[in-house]
């Protein structure tokens, strides 16, 4: 934020997790920054009131993020095609061993630290320009399919796929693309895999309440950018899963505990409609 090279800085965690290590999740504040930007994680009045809220930090990381994107692309036009599909051929031969590694695992550390170092590949697309979040979608549905709604591997992947659409902050800091919007698109569709299974495959509502989080939160971001057809297409995904729920016979309902399910996707509805309605202003 302060761009001064001369100041002592410290990492900080923008969700207040220190836990949480993906890159899109650390800022480089100096230490007064950092301090308010941790009293805007809290409630309420805090020291002399000075705050930063988690969304200023990401919008102030972006912009910095961009200046320097900006001075490494003559870096990336020297890098040879050639170059490209070699490294893109590496890449898609490391997802692949990633992949499998997540889904032979008991653990469930190894688990989310194998999601967020896949996620690291969405900041490396954006300095590189080769197209790895593509691959990492692919990557992500083949997951959620194979897994078949195993929570300890489902609700990690929901966190990843959040994480590859972070840094659309709104227009006035970062410029949607054709790639922003197809993944956004590629997200969606995995969300709902995620949420079916989430609806059919467990009685527990964990799953899919993480589910229909993230599809908000994607029409969230559809709204910065009037993607007015995407929120449609989110709010159809959400409808979806409802129908999936009433299909259900009245014991499969009790089983699966439907009643909370539907109270929830109906939430997400809700919540998704509000977005919409304040776009159309």
């Amino acid at each position: 934020m302060c761009h001064s090279p001369d100041k002592a800085v410290q990492l900080h965690h923008i969700d207040g997790n220190p836990a949480n290590t993906v890159e899109n999740n650390l800022a480089v504040l100096c230490l007064l920054h950092h301090d308010q930007a941790t009293a805007g994680l809290v409630k309420g009045n805090v020291g002399l009131g000075v705050k930063l809220s988690p969304t200023e930090v990401r919008m102030h990381k972006s912009t910095w993020e961009k200046t320097v994107i900006s001075e490494l692309a003559p870096q990336q036009k020297t890098v040879s095609e050639n170059k490209r599909r070699q490294f893109f051929r590496l890449f898609e031969f490391e997802v692949l061993r990633v992949k499998n590694e997540i889904m032979s695992t008991s653990s469930k550390t190894v688990v989310k630290e194998r999601f967020r170092y896949l996620v690291e590949f969405a900041m490396e697309e954006i300095k590189s320009g080769i197209y790895f979040r593509k691959v990492l979608l692919e990557a992500f549905q083949d997951i959620a399919i194979t897994m078949v709604g195993d929570e300890d591997v489902s609700v990690p992947l929901v966190n990843a796929i959040r994480n590859v659409n972070d840094h659309l902050v709104g227009p006035e800091y970062v410029e949607i693309d054709s790639r922003d919007k197809a993944v956004l698109v590629k997200s969606l569709a995995a969300l709902e895999t995620i949420g079916s299974y989430g609806v059919f495959v467990t009685s527990r509502t964990t799953l899919l309440r993480s589910a229909c989080r993230a599809v908000v939160e994607l029409a969230d971001i559809a709204s910065f950018y009037n993607l007015i057809d995407f929120q449609k297409r989110a709010k159809k995904t959400l409808a979806d899963l409802r129908k999936e729920c009433e299909t259900m016979t009245a014991k499969e309902k009790r089983a699966y505990n439907i009643k909370d399910k539907i109270k929830l996707v109906d939430d997400a509805i809700r919540s998704v409609s509000s977005s919409m309605l304040n776009c159309e202003k």
